[in-house]
């Protein structure tokens, strides 16, 4: 017991600083999206809309045919349920998406840059829901689901560790709220 808890706090500082090297490296979600789009052409933006708009588009036929496989599978009642749920979310965020679109087109036309940019930003958000959506609805079909946004790491230390701990009782399990996910704030669009 005294192993695991050592073990399992080393492993825990380790992946908080592996994540701060990671972020700091390469932004991640909705702030790392919105970067991207920061001081874009109009020829940009609509590139970037285009793409963002094929993406949701192939994100929709990816959880469709989960859906399928699951439905011939004979999946539980509320896996299907969940990737129905998630189907549904990423169909209305394609509808944000166009008509962010369409209020973007219009900005341009009228030299609204303000306008056109945050037309944009809701466009950034909703791909980057689009992207949790996908990885959510791949879990949705999983044996060990986790409630959305929480890693639980459980790990037992090998017999041939050789450090001793002085306290028994240093045992704890690590849970991990993830950005983005529930019990976070997320921006409205």
């Amino acid at each position: 017991m005294k192993r695991q808890s050592k073990l399992v706090l080393a492993v825990a500082l380790l992946a908080g600083v592996g994540g701060v090297v990671a972020s700091a490296a390469e932004p991640l979600g909705v702030a790392s999206e919105l970067q991207r789009t920061a001081n874009t052409t109009p020829e940009q933006k609509k590139g970037y809309v285009d793409a963002a708009k094929k993406e949701i588009g192939d994100a929709q036929e990816t959880i469709q045919k989960l859906l399928q496989a699951a439905e011939n599978a004979s999946a539980s009642t509320e896996a299907i349920q969940c990737l129905n749920q998630k189907k549904a979310d990423v169909v209305m965020l394609s509808n944000v998406v166009a008509e962010a679109e369409a209020m973007m087109l219009e900005a341009l036309e009228f030299r609204e840059e303000p306008r056109a940019a945050h037309a944009v930003r809701q466009v950034a958000i909703a791909l980057t829901s689009t992207r949790s959506k996908i990885g959510e609805a791949y879990g949705c079909t999983g044996e060990e689901t986790v409630e959305s946004g929480v890693t639980t790491i459980d790990y037992t230390a090998p017999d041939d560790l050789t450090e001793t701990f002085d306290n028994p009782d240093d045992a704890f399990d690590a849970v991990v709220d993830l950005p983005g996910e529930p019990g976070a704030e997320t921006p409205v669009l």
